[in-house]
This record gives structure tokens, C-alpha cells and sequence, in this order.
């Protein structure tokens, strides 16, 4: 989307991984994969340039640049009381995929959080917020309680369970959070 210019990508690691988790997430599983496997291919020349001495910059995250938990660190907050619901593995866009795929995305995922935290997973996110009924029908049959779409707003007695509206906290800075929290507060008695 950039012209194919590698100079007009971000130099921020953490922007350069939003911008291609942004067109990743919109392709199909096996298109990702292999888009996938081209940049891992890419990683893995720049690596053994760097250690045979040529340029190259080293784009190993430290922990504070990561954007996703470790299973310690999803283990740590499900101990402290945060609840971890499941949102596939791969991240697809459900509604594009195969049957078969979409049903082994949740039902895999629900399965390895279960295994590393020991404890049930209830609840589901479904990814971009994308979601028809087969979706609905998918999750539900294996096993969640309960999931969550993009969708803003609040949930009242009768809401579908499997359609369930959210306030954002996303990128929020603190003020904003904290204005949300005392207004949610003040609407629904929390």
C-alpha cells in the first residue's frame, strides 16, 4: 500500500506492527500465512547478515515494546482476578473463512488458554469485530458463555449474550479512561 518503497515504512517497530497486522488481518488465513512466511524468510537473512557483520538494525522488541502478554503474564492477571477470554489463534476475519477453519480458530484457541492458565474459558472476542450468525453459532457451540463484538455502546437485561456491546479503553490516555470509569460509574451504579 506503500508503493513498495521500503523507506516510507514506519521506523517505530511498534507503528511498522500495526500497519501490517492492519492489512494482515484483512486476508484470508492462507494468504497471511504466506505473507507470513515471506517476512519471516526477510527476518531471518537480516539476521544472519547482522551476525556475519553487515548492516542491518536489530528489531528484537524489549519487553516493554511488546504488544501481546506472555502466557506468565496472562497466568499473573487471571491469579489477580482479570478475566482472559478467547479471540482465535491466528487472528482471522471469521466471516472468510472456511467452516472448518473458523470452527478450529475458536475452539483451538479456547483450548490452549484453558491448558496454560487451568482454569475455564468463558468468554470470547470476536476478532475485528467481524461476526455473522454461523460465527455466533461457532462460538456458542464451543462452549463460551459469552462474546463480545466492536459494536459500542451498553448492554441491558435481554442483550444477546453472543452480540455483546463494549465501552472502549483502547489506546485511551488516562484522563479519557478515567472520565469513562467515573461516567460508567455514575450511569450503571458500578
Amino acid at each position: 500500500g506503500r508503493g513498495g518503497d521500503p523507506a516510507s515504512l514506519p521506523g517505530d517497530p511498534a507503528e511498522l506492527v500495526a500497519l501490517l497486522s492492519e492489512h494482515l488481518v484483512a486476508l484470508p488465513m492462507h494468504e497471511r500465512r504466506a505473507a507470513l512466511d515471506k517476512l519471516r524468510a526477510a527476518r531471518a537473512a537480516a539476521d544472519t547478515n547482522r551476525a556475519q557483520g553487515r548492516s542491518g538494525c536489530d528489531t528484537t522488541p524489549a519487553a516493554a515494546d511488546r504488544l501481546y502478554l506472555t502466557w506468565q503474564e496472562l497466568r499473573m492477571l487471571a491469579d489477580h482476578g482479570v478475566t482472559v477470554g478467547g479471540h482465535t489463534i491466528g487472528h482471522p476475519r471469521l466471516p472468510l473463512e472456511s467452516d472448518e477453519v473458523a470452527e478450529r480458530e475458536i475452539r483451538a484457541c479456547r483450548a490452549a488458554i484453558e491448558q496454560q492458565l487451568g482454569r475455564p474459558v468463558r468468554s470470547f472476542a470476536y476478532p475485528g469485530g467481524y461476526h455473522g450468525e454461523r460465527e455466533i453459532g461457532l462460538v456458542a457451540r464451543s462452549g463460551y458463555n459469552l462474546a463480545v463484538t466492536v459494536e459500542k455502546g451498553a448492554n441491558y437485561r435481554g442483550a444477546d449474550r453472543y452480540r455483546l456491546r463494549r465501552i472502549g479503553v483502547s489506546w485511551d490516555r488516562p484522563h479519557h479512561l478515567a472520565f469513562k470509569l467515573v461516567f460508567c460509574g455514575l450511569l450503571f451504579g458500578a
